[in-house]
């Protein structure tokens, strides 16, 4: 029911990547790093390609000429991640300078970068190749330090996050270091530049850099034992194999056609393993054509969109295909949302055809959804007494997984998503403000809560972020007006009278669409409900009947009780407790929360059955109760009532059954609640700011209410008497006897468990406001 801790598991994606490279130290000549500069612009390029490609970090390269001074910034107290040698430093010879290295420092990756075919090729078929990691030669293209840098990640960080996430890889088969020079960075940047477009799905900005991790990673092999090898290391999560034709194979007098041969290797052990076989010689797209894998011609001028095309193909960056096992194609889907519906109308022949051969994981992989792809590829039709049980978990699983995966996150507001997979939405940067955070916080933390027989959650939550506050402010001229302290009445005028930023006002007719209930507009500046200066009541609250079948005049409702919630920043209140503090009223910045009002319309009106405000410590214990065991208050309608301190019954969750105000008939007769406050659904009223406000009525409205009959008593003037429940004649009271003192409703255990999860996940005590 309760897990004590209420924290959620911490995603898998912020532990990828471990390794990174931030600092590279570069050896090379000054004719080299001429070459590189004048050339390439390489600082410049770099720069440009990661900003391009939204790499958060790009690497920043430190020069020197000399390999002794390389060495002793090296024993350094500075870090650095990768040394980049040319054939030529100061010195020393590279590979005896990347053999110091070594010696020093073990696991620094050193990378020899050449610019002569014929220099390289000799040193590649001596001993000294070995000391290095990797072998480039530089082709003019900038792009091979973003390749360089990529290429050592993976290496380093593949046995982590394969084990980590399941984050999969593809193998580069290939022995030309000078295909493989031009190549890799084309294969990179198309590699992100695809895994960029797939994770726009992304739910938030932080999301979406978090997956950026989780791509695929490509692991370099130059022969054919090295290949196969890191074939069988990490055979569970490879994508695919980019192979070259010809390459040297030990053992075997047939080098020109070891691809073909890997392949052919590869699918005895994985028959549905995309290849793509490469080389220069046309001839052998008959050859691929015979194994049944992918063809690229080397010398093609359509390489690169070729690639593409097979990388979206074949790796699962493009739209999913459903087929049937003839192939014949029966629907597509780009997206999670419609990969679900196309799920409801396939043929089931279909799902049986993708599930077997795990197409699912590996589409649903490319997308960084490793969760879900997990859940999903154990899935086979033998589970299952027959496909259509099987199409329906299937549905079970994604359904589960997208509607957790919203819940997890403040995303942004979506029509299509909000109130079936999301709940708690947000429209525009900046701020939450301190009480939609304490919201969107308990919204996580009631993941951890289950109650057999009563559901708890947060209401339906947009947040409007401070973002637009600042632009409504700044579009408007208001900023000299709002620190004027002009009259309350003044600063409602003018607000409303000011235009919203267009954007939020377009996508208030989105949202207008979609919340078709009552509605509460709440403010939440950046101090309130902070620990020690909340702010309660400073600011305003204005709640929406939003019973018009028109949402363009909805829309019309919610900015209007949205720029009033703006002027009561700078309301005489609010000015007067700022004043209180170190802070300056023009620092203060507003959001806004529109949220479902919990209830039901009785009649012309709209209200709770109860609602009330709980704090997980009593500061006036009574009798027997202490101080931990927290108090409560509850009342008929909605919470205005309670919260302004108006009245309502008092008890504490550890003992509800001993009422301090219900000792005597007279105590009971005398704190019977006497008015409770309800939103009325046609107002009527001429001013805006009284409009949007709850409006207080005679308890008597409320007394014929049949859902009502739990927290009501009866008073008979017979024998001066109160008797719980209404089976007998007399004067009807509400004094919530049924949920308290016969726990007909699981109130004060409610109550009890949603303190004691919020005080321990804020080590401090808390207060809730709740609604049924």
């Amino acid at each position: 029911m309760l897990d004590p801790s209420g924290d959620p598991r911490p995603h898998r994606l912020q532990r990828l990547m471990p390794f990174r490279v931030r600092e590279i130290l570069l050896v090379a000549s000054r004719y080299d790093a001429y070459i590189l500069e004048e050339e390439g612009k390489v600082t410049d390029l770099i720069l440009q390609e990661f900003d391009r490609l939204n790499l958060r970090y790009a690497p920043r390269l430190n020069p020197t000429t000399r390999a002794t001074e390389a060495l002793t910034l090296l024993d350094s107290d500075r870090r650095f991640d990768m040394v980049i040698v040319t054939l030529h430093p100061r010195e020393m010879d590279p590979a005896d300078f990347a053999r110091e290295v070594r010696r020093r420092h073990p696991r620094l990756p050193v990378v020899l970068l050449g610019y002569d075919d014929r220099e390289l090729q000799e040193l590649r078929e001596s001993d000294d190749a070995s000391a290095f990691d990797r072998i480039f030669i530089w082709t003019g293209d900038a792009r091979i330090l973003l390749a360089l840098v990529s290429l050592i990640e993976d290496e380093r960080n593949v046995e982590h996050d394969t084990a980590i996430a399941g984050v999969e890889v593809i193998l580069f088969v290939e022995d030309s270091i000078h295909f493989i020079s031009s190549f890799l960075p084309i294969l990179y940047g198309k590699l992100l530049e695809q895994s960029q477009r797939l994770i726009s799905e992304g739910l938030t900005v932080a999301d979406s850099v978090l997956r950026m991790r989780a791509r695929p990673k490509v692991l370099l092999a130059t022969t054919y034992d090295e290949a196969w090898t890191l074939f069988q290391q990490h055979r569970q999560n490879i994508l695919g194999v980019i192979s070259d034709v010809s390459f040297y194979h030990d053992g075997s007098d047939d080098h020109d056609t070891a691809g073909a041969e890997l392949a052919r290797r590869m699918r005895r052990d994985d028959p549905d393993l995309p290849i793509l076989l490469q080389s220069s010689d046309p001839a052998n797209h008959r050859l691929a054509r015979a194994l049944d894998v992918g063809f690229l011609d080397k010398q093609s001028p359509y390489l690169t969109s070729q690639l593409e095309q097979f990388m979206r193909s074949a790796f699962g960056f493009g739209p999913f295909i459903f087929r049937r096992p003839d192939g014949t194609e029966v629907g597509q889907a780009d997206s999670l949302a419609e990969l679900r519906d196309r799920l409801e109308t396939v043929p089931a022949e279909s799902i049986k055809y993708h599930s077997d051969r795990n197409h699912f994981s590996a589409w649903l992989k490319a997308r960084a959804e490793f969760r879900l792809a997990d859940r999903l590829r154990p899935r086979r039709v033998d589970h299952f007494p027959d496909l259509e049980a099987m199409r329906r978990r299937v549905l079970a699983d994604l359904d589960d997984y997208r509607r957790d995966a919203h819940r997890d996150a403040i995303a942004e507001f979506r029509p299509d998503t909000f109130g079936t997979l999301s709940t708690f939405a947000r429209i525009g940067g900046g701020s939450l403000g301190g009480k939609a955070r304490g919201l969107a916080f308990l919204n996580t933390l009631l993941r951890s809560y289950d109650h057999p027989s009563v559901p708890v959650a947060v209401p339906p939550t947009v947040v409007i972020g401070t973002q637009h506050f600042d632009s409504f402010i700044e579009q408007n001229d208001l900023a000299d007006f709002a620190s004027s302290a002009e009259p309350d009445e003044e600063v409602r005028r003018v607000f409303l009278a000011a235009s919203l930023p267009s954007t939020l006002a377009e996508t208030l007719l989105k949202l207008a669409s979609q919340m078709t209930f009552p509605c509460a507009v709440r403010s939440s500046s950046l101090l309130e409900d902070s620990q020690y200066e909340p702010f309660a009541g400073v600011y305003e609250t204005y709640m929406l009947p939003n019973q018009s079948p028109d949402p363009a005049l909805r829309a019309a409702e919610f900015e209007r009780a949205i720029k009033l919630v703006y002027a009561s920043t700078f309301s005489e209140r609010a000015r007067t407790s700022l004043a209180a503090t170190p802070h300056r009223p023009e620092k203060e910045k507003m959001a806004v929360i529109i949220q479902q009002l919990i209830g039901r319309a009785h009649g012309d009106i709209f209200y709770p059955s109860l609602s009330g405000v709980a704090q997980s410590y009593n500061y006036y214990p009574y009798g027997h109760v202490r101080p931990s065991d927290g108090a409560a208050r509850v009342a008929v309608g909605l919470g205005k009532y309670v919260v302004e301190g108006t009245g309502g019954v008092r008890f504490s969750p550890h003992a509800p059954k001993h009422l301090p105000q219900g000792s005597t008939v007279d105590d009971i007769l005398d704190n019977a609640q006497q008015f409770f406050d309800a939103l009325p659904l046609d107002p009527g009223d001429a001013d805006p700011h009284r409009q949007l406000q709850p409006h207080r009525y005679p308890i008597e409205r409320t007394l014929e209410e049949p859902a009502l009959m739990l927290v009501r008593s009866v008073y008979s003037r017979d024998d001066h008497t109160v008797t719980d429940g209404e089976g007998r004649p007399g004067t009807r009271l509400v004094t919530f006897a049924g949920v308290l003192k016969h726990n007909l409703f699981p109130l004060a255990e409610l109550l009890r468990d949603l303190l004691d999860l919020g005080s321990t996940a804020m080590s401090t005590p808390v207060e809730i406001e709740f609604a049924v």
